[in-house]
């Protein structure tokens, strides 16, 4: 009998929908307990619309959205219930629309905006969620 290295478990899925959410928590509805695991939106057409890390009931890893036709609409990393660490979103075309930069929910560094063509637009930085300077374009 061989064992199998290097394999994981997969992390408990779950129909978003079915989420109790309490006091910012989100629980099981079979125990009333924090889920973890992945929840999982779907648009009526079944494709995937959203799916959020859960880790004790707090989102806590990838979150990633979706437009109907399956293109990425939006892209953050969460700790703890916060944004940490870069988060993006995307025209309908896939283009970037905008770029971000958090540090524990709170705005950190360079604030990047774009046309739908792609052209940067605008440019901010944030020190602990203040903006502190502005590109003009």
């Amino acid at each position: 009998m061989g064992l199998l290295l290097g394999c994981e478990p997969q992390p408990d899925e779950i129909d978003g929908n079915n989420l109790i959410e309490k006091n910012g928590v989100f629980n099981t509805p079979e125990t009333g307990l924090p889920f973890t695991g992945i929840a999982m939106w779907q648009y009526e057409n079944g494709q995937l619309k959203t799916y959020i890390h859960y880790e004790d009931g707090i989102r806590n890893g990838l979150n990633e959205d979706f437009f109907e036709d399956g293109l990425l609409s939006e892209k953050s990393v969460y700790i703890e219930g916060k944004r940490n660490g870069l988060h993006e979103e995307f025209y309908d075309n896939g283009q970037l629309m905008e770029r971000r930069h958090y540090v524990y929910g709170k705005g950190n560094g360079v604030w990047e905006g774009y046309s739908r063509a792609g052209t940067l637009v605008s440019r901010k930085y944030y020190v602990n969620g203040v903006e502190v300077s502005q590109d003009k374009n």
